[in-house]
C-alpha cells in the first residue's frame, strides 16, 4: 500500500489469455436478460455489445470526488473548485458520496447538487454515501434510475453499488443484481466497481487494521461505519474471475477526507483498491482523481491531482 502522488501512471492488464474470446452459450444470455428484467433494477447499457462499436475519442478522460461537502458551515455549502468545475470535459463523473451535508433532506439541496454535477446525465455515476441517504426515494426520483445500477462506456463497465443498505453488505436483488452484471462482462476491457464506503478494507486482515486510520468511519455496525460485511465472499472472487480473464479491475470509494486524503492499495490478485475523499477548508492539500483512458491500446493511467487544477 502506498499513496499514490499526482503524477500519472500505467495500468496495463494482461493481454493474450484464450478465454478472453469466450462467448456466453444464448440460453443463458437469454435467463440472463430475464433475470435484469426481474430485478427492478434499470440496466441502460448492457456491456455485451454484438455490433461494432462507432470509434470515440482516441483518450477519454474520468473524474472521481468524494466528500465534497464543507464541514461546519451551512448545510448547501460545498468546496469551490467542484462547483465552479467544468464537468462536461470528462466522459465519466465518479461520485463516492457524501457530496452535502444532507443532500437528501430538502429538496433545494438536492436541486442545487443537480445544478453542479446533472445527476440525469448517465455519464455522472454516484455511489451514494450515509450524508446523501436522508431521502433516498427522492434521489431515485431526481436521477431517474435505482441507487445501484451499471453503465457501459466505451470498453469499461462502471458498477454502482449502494453500501448504505443492509450495513453494507451486497445482499438480496443488489446481490442477484451485482452478480448478473459481473457474471456477464465479455467485451469490456475494463470494470470499476463504485462505492461509498471501503467496503473492502473489512475482512481483510492488514487493510481492516488501517481502517480507524484511514476511512470517515471507523470500523464497526454503525450507519456510517465500515461494517463487517460479504465483499470478500460473494463480490470479490468475481472480480478475480474477471482479472484472470484479462480484465482490469478497479475498486473506487469514497468516504475519506478527515484523516487522508488520497489511499491505494493492490491485491494479491492486481485489482486496485482507490479511495479519493476531501475535507474543504480544514487544512491541507485536496484532491481528485483523474483516469485518461485509451481503449485502442488498453491502456489506463492514473493519478491523484490538486483540486484547484479541477478549475481550469
Amino acid at each position: 500500500m502506498g499513496y499514490f502522488a499526482s503524477s500519472f501512471v500505467s495500468h496495463q492488464p494482461e493481454t493474450g489469455n484464450p478465454k478472453l474470446e469466450t462467448r456466453v452459450p444464448r440460453p443463458f444470455l437469454l435467463l440472463t436478460t430475464f433475470l435484469l428484467a426481474t430485478l427492478g433494477c434499470r440496466y441502460d447499457h448492457l456491456p455485451e455489445p454484438e455490433l461494432e462499436q462507432a470509434p470515440g475519442p482516441v483518450t477519454e478522460r474520468f473524474l472521481h470526488l468524494g466528500h465534497t461537502y464543507v464541514p461546519y458551515l451551512t448545510y448547501q455549502d460545498i468546496d469551490t473548485f467542484v462547483e465552479r468545475a467544468d464537468y462536461s470535459r470528462f466522459a465519466a463523473v465518479m461520485l463516492g458520496g457524501d457530496l452535502f451535508p444532507n443532500t437528501s433532506l430538502d429538496p433545494a439541496t438536492l436541486q442545487w447538487a443537480d445544478s453542479i454535477f446533472d445527476f440525469r446525465d448517465e455519464k455522472t455515476l454516484w455511489a451514494i454515501g450515509n450524508h446523501d441517504y436522508d431521502d433516498p426515494w427522492r434521489v431515485r426520483d431526481l436521477v431517474g434510475r435505482p441507487l445501484y445500477y451499471s453503465w457501459y462506456h466505451n470498453g469499461i463497465t462502471f458498477l454502482v453499488l449502494d453500501t448504505q443498505d443492509s450495513l453494507s453488505n451486497i445482499v438480496g436483488d443488489q446481490l442477484l443484481y451485482a452478480r448478473a452484471v459481473l457474471d456477464t462482462v465479455q467485451e469490456s476491457k475494463q470494470v470499476f466497481v463504485l462505492t461509498h464506503k471501503m467496503i473492502w478494507m473489512a475482512d481483510n486482515g492488514p487493510l481492516q487494521a488501517m481502517i480507524d486510520s484511514v476511512s470517515n468511519g471507523y470500523y464497526g455496525s454503525c450507519f456510517f461505519c465500515v461494517n463487517p460485511n460479504n465483499f470478500y465472499t460473494d463480490i470479490y472472487p468475481l472480480l478475480v474471475q474477471l482479472k484472470d480473464r484479462g480484465v482490469g479491475v478497479w475498486c473506487i470509494a469514497g468516504d475519506i477526507g478527515y484523516k487522508v486524503r488520497r489511499f491505494e492499495h493492490t491485491t494479491a490478485d492486481d485489482i486496485r483498491l482507490l479511495a479519493g475523499g476531501m475535507c474543504s477548508l480544514c487544512g491541507g492539500d485536496n484532491y481528485y482523481l483523474e483516469f485518461s483512458w485509451t481503449r485502442a491500446e488498453n491502456r489506463l493511467e492514473y493519478g491523484y491531482r490538486p483540486i484547484e487544477t479541477l478549475v481550469e
